[in-house]
């Protein structure tokens, strides 16, 4: 009779020991007996026949061998490696793999070799089903879900189906139907593999792994980052894991595998892992997190390193200097110098990407105001009116024209007005409408040419790429009178006067709010109008951002636009832009109307298609040939013309 007892004191508080019959037990004692003598157990190796049509090898000659994933895995990072080697050979394996920090160090790879070996583990199986008890008939389901389906077949379940079809093991032994790439069905075995990006996805599958990829960045129908779309994928698929496939310790025999780059400390993977900290603690849950240089050899970093001290929700992130003491209690991480220009552009974000640590969720959209004024020493530029805000009434008859200084602006060229900076590049206008309360914004941005700058890969080497100078040609904060509303006529009025004076105007965008009506007109005064608004996304700012952290916007000094940029603030949860309650400058409630018209022409002139840039833009106005082009007013008709001075009178 063998004695539990025993065997707990040579090999530890095993569950699964406590689930062997006498009978089992004996055999189990006799198969450790032939590894003590002999290093390997032939009664061992034909009881794991009886199930296997072969014996699977470890994820170590998996990833080693070409006759496996050796040929595919050269290249893989040795930390990646080790990570694998850990979660599947090293005894007791997880139950749930979180994979974080930055991006680029191989979260995705790990993931997709994960659901590579736990596959091919299911293929080796003579009867998978009657081995987990399973009823005849359903596959046996492996999911890879991602943000969206379309992302999803482009990332991982690409990676996997390309390395199917090149790994000779599955060639030879487990081929996949060809004639299907929406999943893949492998001939000789119940095991298929798909992508989905949704909890209902995995709905009546025996889903035995689960891969969610970047689970951060889920988003819901509107198209906002929301945590609970992968809250809920995660909660779907785990059920199914832990409802279809069970040890005799009670735990899934499946396994889930999450990855995501860090974003705020709010996100859906950093509470996961503050919910579950007990399992984390056990090593159910397996987490493994790196930097972008954590797993690049350290001989890549050369130059001086710095350090960063990492911001709270009281202190914003910043650069220490040389010899100076962090604050009490912060958390500080030291970073090789390749990585400075990064972390000196946007350090919030140089924190999440390469260093791979999460940030609270609002922070400054501007670390380094400075860049403000180093752009605004590039140009010689003043404000083109007679104040720094107008008002403008639907009381009386003074349009923003009349503040116009068009000696300032304009130049005359054969008895015509013709702009003093590139006075062929196309202009792009953006207005942040207003009517009574709030101040409205307008601004005129254009391309002036494209400037060389230097961008980081991710193992912090550097490369040039061409990115568009911007240049600001005015900006200007309209504010409602006492009594009354702006008059938004007198803004269409004011464009209409602009292209009299030969402005090259290529767009016009408002903001969406009560704006449609504008639009309509300006359209059919012959401008190319649309509605774009900068709150529905970061993506206008984020532009706005860069170009002046990298020196590529001139601007002129006005200080509305200074004191709003410098206090915005972005929150990271949402990807959006906005501004604080209320105005540390002014101590009234905050506002974005001018830095939101500037960063709406900025952006429209960046992804217009239109317009290849080659050095200066040389461009025409859309609809100048139709100066003859009659329009229906009540009554009959008129030249578009003439019904653009009479909007204007």
């Amino acid at each position: 009779m063998v004695d539990r007892a025993e065997l707990r004191k040579v090999l530890g508080n095993l569950p699964e020991l406590e689930t062997l019959s006498d009978a089992e037990l004996v055999v189990f004692q006799q198969c450790l007996d032939e590894l003590v003598v002999d290093g390997k157990s032939p009664l061992a190796a034909s009881l794991l026949l009886t199930d296997y049509k072969w014996e699977p090898v470890t994820i170590e000659r998996f990833l080693a061998d070409s006759y496996y994933a050796g040929d595919l895995t050269h290249d893989l990072f040795p930390a990646c490696r080790g990570v694998l080697i850990e979660t599947f050979d090293t005894g007791r394996r997880p139950t749930e793999l979180v994979l974080a920090g930055a991006t680029g160090w191989g979260k995705t790879t790990i993931l997709a070799l994960s659901c590579l070996y736990m596959a091919y583990r299911l293929t080796c199986l003579r009867d998978p089903h009657s081995y987990y008890g399973l009823m005849k008939g359903a596959p046996i389901v492996l999911g890879l879900y991602s943000v969206n389906l379309d992302q999803a077949y482009d990332t991982v379940y690409g990676k996997v189906l390309s390395w199917v079809d090149t790994i000779p093991y599955f060639a030879e032994k487990a081929p996949r139907v060809r004639r299907l790439t929406s999943k893949i069905k492998f001939a000789q075995s119940p095991v298929e593999i798909i992508a989905g990006s949704k909890e209902l996805h995995s709905i009546g599958k025996d889903l035995f792994f689960a891969g969610i990829d970047e689970a951060n960045f889920m988003t819901s129908a509107n198209g906002e980052v929301d945590e609970g779309v992968a809250a809920a994928i995660y909660t779907s698929v785990s059920r199914r894991l832990k409802s279809r496939f069970m040890t005799s310790t009670g735990e899934p025999a499946g396994m889930a595998v999450i990855s995501s780059s860090k974003r705020t400390k709010a996100s859906f993977v950093e509470n996961h892992l503050r919910d579950n900290a007990g399992d984390v603690a056990t090593g159910l849950i397996k987490v493994a997190a790196f930097s972008q240089w954590g797993v690049r050899p350290p001989s890549k970093y050369t130059k001086p390193k710095f350090r960063v001290q990492v911001g709270d929700r009281i202190h914003p992130a910043r650069i220490l200097i040389d010899g100076e003491d962090p604050r009490p209690g912060a958390e500080v991480i030291t970073v090789p110098g390749e990585y400075r220009r990064d972390f000196d552009q946007d350090i919030d974000k140089a924190l999440r990407d390469i260093a791979g640590v999460a940030s609270e969720a609002m922070v400054p959209l501007l670390h380094d105001k400075s860049c403000i004024g180093r752009c605004e020493a590039m140009t010689a530029h003043v404000h083109p009116f007679t104040r720094e805000v107008v008002t403008i009434s639907t009381d009386d008859d003074i349009g923003i024209e009349a503040y116009l200084r068009p000696e300032i602006m304009f130049k005359i060229v054969r008895s015509a007005y013709r702009m003093r900076v590139n006075p062929e590049a196309a202009r792009y206008i953006h207005v942040d409408t207003a009517f009574t309360g709030d101040c409205l914004g307008i601004s005129m941005v254009h391309i002036a040419g494209l400037k060389t700058v230097k961008r980081t890969r991710k193992d912090g080497t550097w490369y040039e790429d061409k990115a568009p100078i911007f240049v600001v040609d005015f900006m200007l904060q309209v504010k409602p009178p006492q009594v009354g509303e702006i008059d938004l006529s007198k803004v269409r009025a004011f464009i209409c006067c602009l292209r009299d004076y030969g402005v090259p105007i290529w767009r016009v965008s408002y903001d969406g709010h009560q704006s449609r009506d504008s639009m309509q007109i300006m359209r059919k005064l012959g401008f190319d109008s649309l509605l774009y608004s900068v709150d529905r996304t970061d993506e206008a700012y984020l532009s706005l951002k860069q170009a002046l952290m990298e020196e590529r916007i001139q601007l002129y000094h006005y200080p509305e636009f200074v004191r709003e940029v410098c206090e915005l603030e972005r929150d990271l949860e949402k990807g959006k832009v906005d501004h604080p309650r209320v105005s540390a400058a002014t101590g009234k409630p905050g506002s974005k109307d001018v830095s939101d018209s500037v960063a709406g022409a900025l952006f429209n002139a960046l992804v217009d298609k239109r317009q290849a840039v080659t050095g200066v833009v040389r461009v025409f106005p859309p609809g100048q040939d139709n100066v003859a082009t009659r329009v229906a007013i009540p009554g009959g008709t008129m030249l578009w013309s003439d019904l653009e001075k009479e909007v204007r009178s």
